[in-house]
């Protein structure tokens, strides 16, 4: 009598492994029939991270390189090439656009312009840095120049409102308290003593240095003997 083949029993685990190699083949089939499209998003993905990478750097360059050149035109206007500068320093802003360097490349061209007497041509550079840039510091010196601008044409008006944009800005206690001084000088140009004192006084409760505290303190002693001798 032949003997008898027993049947094996197929178990719930056989068959998960049966489709997991299915699933790989399947897998091996898409690879090969796709496989020059896969390479290539691969490839495409190497490039954009490398090129990423490669232009990050460039910028940090092209920045570093600029720092470097605004320097170099700083130290020449502190030699006193203060005419012959301008076109070097437009030259700089357009061949460094895009770049820190190049903000404040604009607003030393607005500095430039304001120390020859070209207020008009200043306050246009100074007002290019409210567009550009929301750099606190940078804005706040673009309001103080635009400031200066307007005293120089009268205006003491628009240039207290700008000057108080100007300390509301600055994060520098020093550059702060200078705004406010400002602000109280135009006060005291105009007439205005009592909004002049309340200024000072302002100066007073708010620093801690003492160079401003006496500075202030001068400017009271002065208007209130003033006021005395006008018999107020």
């Amino acid at each position: 009598m032949p003997k008898r083949i027993k049947k094996k029993k197929i178990k719930k685990h056989d068959l998960k492994e049966d489709r997991f190699l299915k699933g790989i083949e399947e897998l091996i089939v898409f690879y090969k029939r796709h496989q020059n499209l896969i390479l290539g998003i691969i490839a495409g993905i190497i490039l954009v991270a490398g090129g990423l990478s490669f232009y990050s750097l460039s910028k940090k360059k092209k920045e570093l390189e600029a720092q470097k050149v605004l320097v170099s035109l700083e130290l020449q206007i502190g030699a006193g090439r203060t005419k012959d500068i301008i076109p070097y320093i437009k030259q700089f802003i357009e061949q460094y656009w895009g770049t820190s360097a190049a903000v404040n490349g604009v607003l030393l061209l607005g500095d430039v312009y304001f120390n020859l007497q070209r207020y008009d041509d200043a306050r246009k550079e100074f007002e290019k840095i409210l567009k550009l840039t929301k750099n606190p510091l940078l804005r706040a010196n673009a309001h103080e120049g635009i400031a200066q601008c307007m005293e120089e044409a009268g205006d003491y008006g628009g240039a207290i409102a700008e000057y108080k944009k100007a300390y509301e800005l600055y994060p520098v206690p020093d550059m702060r308290m200078n705004a406010l001084f400002q602000i109280a000088r135009l006060h005291e140009e105009r007439g205005s003593f009592q909004d002049a004192e309340e200024t000072y006084r302002k100066i007073i409760r708010e620093t801690e240095s003492p160079y401003w505290k006496e500075k202030a303190q001068q400017r009271l002693s002065i208007l209130s003997g003033l006021r005395q001798a006008a018999g107020g």
